[in-house]
């Protein structure tokens, strides 16, 4: 039987956190299942709550987190699992997400890793950050490689660690996630992979609710770290495009389903929302 390792990294995740875990226990497959949080000091009871759940847990003090050393202490301690999967401690697993995910990665050879679709509820987190997320997780499945990069331009190294999973050898070929990255280390290890001819997948019928939304400022700070990213990995976008034209594809998607659903009310708060987007990253 397969083994699977589950890694959630926590902070203060809040009342909510109850769910993340039960949708986790939910879960049925062919697989044994390991589950780990790595907590960086939280002040409530997700430890407790986590213990709870069947998680192992380690807490690392708050001021050294990284998103790539977590992972890459995750990774280190999951070592006896055949693939890992990352979760965000705000997401919630729907109907077989595990299951389908897994046999997705298994079914493409030579694939690195695979991340899975997400929705999020307009009501939760309005209309515009629904959209975000509703442009960049379709209803098709795609697999990703150096051969089609042009196809999909900086869109190829798109990925998500919210809910991915990675082939654990194929990982540690790759070097495992570096310490020091602070951001997007999910498409730092997705160049890298498809750098070293391995393909990355998304799996449309493997599916997780993220109701994540940012105001202007969140939106912003979001932007600064993404282009703080690309300063430190000028390669990727060299190799694999800018992100210019994903940004209009976005707005002009955005605007097409504000004007069809009659939600004129929200065309400005588009432009501002854009206008924050590229003036973070630009600067």
């Amino acid at each position: 039987m397969l083994k699977i390792g589950l890694f959630i990294p926590t902070l203060n995740p809040g009342i909510n956190f109850k769910k993340t875990i039960s949708m986790v226990n939910q879960q049925a497959g062919n697989f044994e299942l390991r589950k780990l949080i790595i907590d960086s000091e939280s002040t409530d009871n997700t430890i407790q709550l986590a213990q709870q759940a069947g998680f192992e847990y380690k807490t690392i003090p708050r001021i050294t987190f990284t998103h790539g050393k977590v992972r890459r202490i995750a990774v280190n301690l999951l070592s006896d699992c055949d693939y890992i999967v990352f979760l965000s401690q705000d997401v919630y697993l729907q109907e077989n997400a595990l299951k389908n995910i897994l046999e997705f990665i298994r079914s493409n050879r030579n694939m690195a890793l695979a991340y899975g679709k997400q929705r999020s509820d307009p009501q939760v987190v309005g209309w515009l950050n629904a959209l975000d997320r509703q442009f960049n997780y379709s209803d098709t499945s795609l697999i990703k490689n150096w051969q089609n990069r042009k196809l999909y331009g900086l869109k190829t190294v798109f990925s998500s660690d919210a809910f991915a999973i990675y082939d654990k050898n194929i990982l540690l070929k790759l070097g495992n996630f570096p310490e020091k990255v602070n951001f997007s280390e999910d498409m730092l290890m997705a160049s890298l992979a498809i750098k070293a001819q391995y393909s990355i997948g998304y799996c449309a019928q493997a599916t997780c609710i993220h109701n994540q939304g940012l105001n202007y400022y969140q939106l912003y700070k979001r932007y600064r770290k993404i282009s703080n990213f690309h300063k430190q990995y000028p390669w990727i976008r060299k190799q694999f495009g800018g992100a210019t034209s994903e940004g209009i594809k976005l707005v002009k998607y955005e605007l097409d389903f504000l004007i069809s659903q009659k939600l004129f009310y929200l065309i400005p708060s588009l432009i501002i929302r854009s206008a924050i987007k590229y003036v973070a990253f630009r600067i």
